[in-house]
Parts: C-alpha cells; sequence; structure tokens
C-alpha cells in the first residue's frame, strides 16, 4: 500500500454539507485541509431535486448547490479526492492515519462527515427488484417511470417532497404511511393535498413487493391496519423514504458509537477522542437537515483550529 506522506491539518472524510463547510471554514482558518470522498462531491445533495429550505435561496437544485458548495472549498484552498476510507489508525495518536483503499493519509485531526445511506424496508421482493422498480432516489430513477403507477413510502419530508417529485413523471403517485403520524413541513402536506396526480394514504404496512424478472416490479401487498385486511395493489415503482443508516462501519473498532451507530459527539462536534469530530447526518442528532450540515461543519472547522493551536 502506497501512502501520503503529506500530513494535513485536517482530513473530512465525506464531501457532503458538512464536510464541505468545514473544509471552507478550516482553509479559510489557514488550516492545510484534505476531503475524502468516495461518491460525488456534495453527498445526498446530488440525489436531492430542489432545496427550498436554504436560507437567501427560495429554490436550488441540489446538484448546484454542491457544486457551489465544491467550488468554494477549492477556491479558498482546501483539496477534494476520491478515496474508499477503510478505517482510521493511531486515532489516539498526535499524527493519525486515515486508511484508504490502496493508500493513506496522515493528518493532525479528523473530521468524519461521512452521511448516511438509505434505509431498507427489509421485506420480500426488495433486494430482488432494486434497479427493476425498487430505487431509493427520485431525481436519480423518477424518469425511467413516465406514465406508471407510482408508490412512494414514508411519512417524512422526503417522502412527501420526492412524492410530489414524480409526479412530474407517473401516472399517479400513492403515499403510504405506516401510522397515523405524519412527520413531514406543512408545506410539502399542502403541496401534496393539492396536487390530483398523488393520493395519500395512513395506516398502511407495506408486507411484500411483487414481481418478475422479464417485467420488474408489478404489485405490491399492502396490510391496512385500520382494518386488518389485505390487499395488493399495481404499481410499476416503489421509492422508500423511510430514514437513513450511518455510514460508520469503518469506525466500528473505535469507541465512539452508539447502538445504531450514529458518532457521539459534543455540542463542539468532538468525540471522546481527542483530535476526532463529527458532523452532518453520521452524527447523533436530533435534525438531518443541509443546514444543520452545513452547521455542524462550520462549528467543528473552528473547534478543530482551537484544538490545533493548543497542541
Amino acid at each position: 500500500m502506497e501512502s501520503n506522506t503529506t500530513i494535513y491539518d485536517l482530513i473530512c472524510i465525506g464531501a457532503g454539507p458538512a464536510g464541505l463547510s468545514a473544509a471552507i471554514y478550516a482553509a479559510r482558518a489557514g488550516l492545510n485541509v484534505l476531503v475524502l470522498e468516495q461518491g460525488g462531491e456534495g453527498g445526498k445533495l446530488l440525489s436531492t431535486h430542489l432545496i427550498e429550505n436554504w436560507p437567501g435561496t427560495v429554490s436550488i437544485t441540489g446538484a448546484d448547490l454542491a457544486k457551489n458548495m465544491a467550488a468554494h472549498a477549492r477556491e479558498v484552498g482546501a483539496e477534494i479526492t476520491w478515496a474508499v476510507v477503510e478505517g482510521i489508525l493511531d486515532a489516539e495518536a498526535e499524527t493519525k492515519e486515515v486508511k484508504c483503499l490502496g493508500t493513506s493519509y496522515f493528518a493532525r485531526s479528523i473530521l468524519v462527515a461521512s452521511g448516511c445511506q438509505e434505509r431498507h424496508l427489509g421485506i420480500p421482493g426488495e433486494e430482488e427488484f432494486r434497479g427493476q422498480g425498487v430505487s431509493y432516489c427520485a431525481v436519480c430513477d423518477g424518469a425511467f417511470f413516465q406514465d406508471c403507477e407510482i408508490v412512494v413510502i414514508g411519512s417524512g419530508d422526503s417522502a412527501f417532497e420526492e412524492g410530489d417529485y414524480l409526479t412530474r413523471y407517473g401516472k399517479k403517485v400513492t403515499l403510504l404511511l405506516r401510522s397515523e403520524r405524519v412527520h413531514a413541513d406543512r408545506v410539502y402536506i399542502e403541496r401534496a393535498e393539492a396536487n390530483p396526480k398523488m393520493e395519500v394514504f395512513k395506516n398502511r404496512v407495506v408486507e411484500e413487493i411483487i414481481g418478475s424478472p422479464a417485467t420488474g416490479v408489478e404489485k405490491i401487498r399492502i396490510h391496512n391496519v385500520e382494518d386488518d385486511s389485505h390487499y395488493e395493489l399495481e404499481c410499476q415503482a416503489v421509492f422508500p423514504f423511510i430514514g437513513s443508516v450511518p455510514n460508520t462501519k469503518f469506525l466500528s473498532d473505535l469507541s465512539i458509537l452508539d447502538k445504531q451507530g450514529f458518532i457521539e459527539a459534543q455540542a463542539d462536534m468532538s468525540t471522546s477522542i481527542p483530535g476526532v469530530y463529527a458532523a452532518g447526518d453520521c452524527r447523533q442528532k436530533v435534525l438531518r437537515q443541509v443546514i444543520t450540515a452545513g452547521n455542524d461543519g462550520a462549528i467543528a472547522a473552528q473547534s478543530i483550529a482551537a484544538y490545533l493551536r493548543s497542541r
């Protein structure tokens, strides 16, 4: 394995809103910053059609906001490179090693901003028809289902927002909620209620996704909790938006994760390991939004700068 012998002041693991915000603030503070990303620059921003709650910008596509953030980080001096992070070695040492596929990088401090991935339903047919009608990204795959019957599963902002987005392609979008509880902002709920191509049902639990290898998804089996009945609904696409799982498996040997795998960090984004910080969706927190990720990144960068000055 080759190693990059440069010792950075800060390595940010993840180029989503948290990592890029931290890189901007840290670089502006005079730190030598490297950002590692195994996907596209911008993280989950790239799979979000519109951002409509970024202060000062009424509406911007996720891709455009991601591009702007990455360009800003580079403009102020941060490096961004592709890498698959496999672990952090010598985490307690003054110089820490970020072990990646094929190489290693070294830094005096590390910010983990690795984000989350979509939570799966865990029902029969989900994995079998992934890519054949089961998708977790409306922006990526919505256009494949022109004039189709589409089912969206979830009760939060993403389910309502992405369901509304999918009506531009589908003949009809049916949004299914497991219970009576709705977790979405009122603006998204009202938009769904006003959309003639969208219908919302509560107390519906999807039990199985049914189809064939030749045609993909054909229908789903549903449990109606209200009357304890079971029925089938024809559809050609299923989009689950039921929450996220943190991308923190590479930290499993460090004692900074809670039972769900989220990173436990203080208000200044520090963990129990000196010089190791966390920000964004991978951190144990109440609200996971672009603005809170950016907030985490800014706080982390300031904290890291103070930490390094004290060494």
